[in-house]
């Protein structure tokens, strides 16, 4: 019977690892596309801001991200057929991660980078990171609308006091919330906002 409990525990233990990870890939994510238009940024004061230069300014704003990402890796020589380079594989994924980074840095935009915290990941709503990534711009453009008139107000206060990693430690007052009990606070509960801002 122990034997039982003791795998219980332990996959109770890596559910919620694979959930901390999730949640740790979107801030990963919005950070690589803040790197990435500050580049763009620079680039462009470079280089001049006129719309001529503009598909120039974000190819170098590229290079220079994957020159940071994977230094020392240069793009390599053409090869025959459909074959692709190390570089061409690398910056494909790079491009795909920008692209959903910026899906992600849309909410943070709107209300407050510990917004990324609070999305869920699976559990009561079966929700994942690839479901909310796979969204149309324009649709999480209207979602954020709806939160925003809707529960503006709460999700403003409460992603901006989160400190996602802060929640990482396990004595902080919300992280020792039994997950049942905080499921039976109202929406928009002042509660959990205390509970956000409160240190052990």
């Amino acid at each position: 019977m122990d034997d039982i409990a003791d795998a219980v525990q332990a996959l109770n233990k890596l559910n919620a690892t694979i959930h901390l990870y999730a949640i740790i890939r979107r801030f990963h994510l919005v950070s690589l596309c803040h790197h990435r238009n500050v580049l763009l940024a620079e680039t462009r004061v470079t280089r001049g801001g006129n719309a001529q230069e503009s598909g120039r300014s974000e190819t170098v704003a590229h290079r220079k991200l994957m020159s940071h990402a994977y230094p020392g890796l240069e793009p390599g020589r053409l090869k025959r057929g459909n074959v692709k380079d190390n570089y061409v594989k690398k910056s494909q994924a790079l491009t795909h991660r920008l692209k959903i980074g910026q899906r992600w840095s849309m909410l943070a935009k709107a209300f407050a980078p510990g917004i990324l915290a609070l999305i869920p990941i699976r559990g009561d709503f079966q929700l994942s990171n690839s479901d909310y990534e796979k969204l149309p711009a324009p649709t999480i453009a209207i979602l954020i609308d709806v939160l925003q008139r809707h529960r503006g107000g709460f999700l403003q206060e409460f992603s901006t006091c989160l400190d996602f990693f802060a929640l990482a430690n396990a004595e902080n007052s919300l992280v020792r919330q039994d997950a049942d009990t905080l499921k039976q606070e109202e929406y928009d509960s002042p509660r959990l906002v205390e509970l956000c801002k409160s240190q052990p």
